[in-house]
C-alpha cells in the first residue's frame, strides 16, 4: 500500500495475473485493516500490478488452501461493499473470476479504454457459480 495526501493505493501483486492465494489474501485482509484505522485516509483505490491485469482471481495453483480462500474472499468482497470509506477499482488490464467479483463489489470502477482488454466471470465456463459473491 502507498499513501498519496489523502488516499490509499492498494495494488494487487501476485504475478502473472494478480491472483489471490491464501498469502495473498491475508495480506489485502491486513492492508484493509490498516487503512480503515487510519482517519487521514479517505478514499481507497485498487489497482493491478503491471499493464496486464487487474486480477484474475483465485489462484488454482493454491486449491489446497480454497475451503479457507473461498470464506475469506466473500467476506472481504462484503467488507468492502460496506467499507465506509468509498473504494474505487482502477481496472487497467484483464479482470476475471474472482478479480470481477472484487471491482464489481467496490463503489466506483474505472476501466481503462482498450478493447483488447477482457473482463468476465470465468467460472461460467466451467459450469459453476462464481464463489465470491458475484452473482
Amino acid at each position: 500500500m502507498e499513501k498519496y495526501n489523502q488516499i490509499a493505493y492498494i495494488t494487487i501483486n501476485h504475478p502473472p495475473a494478480n491472483t489471490f492465494n491464501l498469502v495473498t489474501k491475508e495480506q489485502f485482509a491486513s492492508t484493509l485493516d490498516e487503512v480503515e484505522r487510519d482517519h487521514s485516509v479517505r478514499v481507497i483505490v485498487l489497482t493491478g500490478a503491471g499493464k496486464k491485469f487487474f486480477s484474475a482471481g483465485f489462484d488454482v495453483t493454491d486449491a489446497a488452501n480454497a475451503d479457507k480462500i473461498s470464506p475469506m474472499a466473500r467476506a472481504l468482497r462484503t467488507r468492502i461493499d460496506r467499507f465506509t470509506k468509498p473504494v474505487v477499482a482502477a481496472i487497467s488490464g484483464h479482470v476475471m473470476g474472482g478479480g470481477l467479483e472484487l471491482a464489481l463489489c467496490c463503489h466506483f470502477k474505472i476501466m481503462v479504454d482498450d478493447p483488447s482488454f477482457k473482463l468476465g466471470l470465468t467460472e461460467l465456463n466451467l459450469g459453476i457459480i462464481p464463489g465470491w459473491g458475484g452473482t
